[in-house]
């Protein structure tokens, strides 16, 4: 049984679709999933590096609306539970409770998970990060799951919903090009 599907929508994403896909190997070892990428019109090397990871691409013609562009991927879910993530996010060491969750049978008890983001917006000289973080409910049961919103799209929770403490760092907000390559 497909336990998760990972589901990412991107566009000319080269320099951060790697790392995010690499940041999931140790999940997709230890726990039966796909990826579903959708892509939403990319004229770079985007689609080809997704291809290396990616159970399943989705070309998508770009209507303006995130929610339709995710829900692409959700249609054609196998898996259990479905998780969303971005290109430009990617999972630190923290995955490991995340793995747990599912390893552990946790998932079992609940219907809905919550993971923090760190969002990242610059680096100082010293290398140091100004961030903000928020909990955003990333992964849930897939049974008639649907994203909402045009823009700023999200997925209704359900309960019981589980605070997993595992962490995405989001690097989409660095303006500086040298400085997202080092975050």
């Amino acid at each position: 049984e497909l336990i998760l599907t990972i589901g990412i929508i991107g566009k000319n994403n080269e320099d951060t679709i790697e790392r995010c896909l690499q940041s999931l190997t140790p999940l997709r070892k230890a726990v039966k999933s796909e990826i579903i990428y959708t892509d939403t019109g990319s004229n770079d090397n985007t689609v080809e590096i997704a291809s290396r990871y990616a159970d399943k691409i989705i070309h998508f013609e770009w209507s303006g609306n995130f929610a339709e562009a995710r829900n692409t991927a959700v249609k054609i879910a196998k898996g259990v539970w479905f998780m969303w993530i971005d290109t430009d996010e990617y999972f630190d060491e923290s995955i490991d409770e995340l793995i747990s969750f599912f390893e552990s049978g946790d998932h079992k008890k609940y219907l809905s998970g919550i993971i923090k983001v760190k969002n990242i917006f610059s680096m100082s000289l010293d290398y140091s990060f100004e961030t903000s973080s928020l909990h955003r409910l990333s992964v849930l049961e897939d049974n008639d799951t649907k994203f909402i919103f045009k823009i700023h799209e999200g997925i209704p929770a359900k309960n019981p919903v589980k605070n997993i403490e595992a962490q995405l760092v989001h690097t989409g907000y660095i303006i500086d090009d040298k400085a997202k390559a080092e975050a």
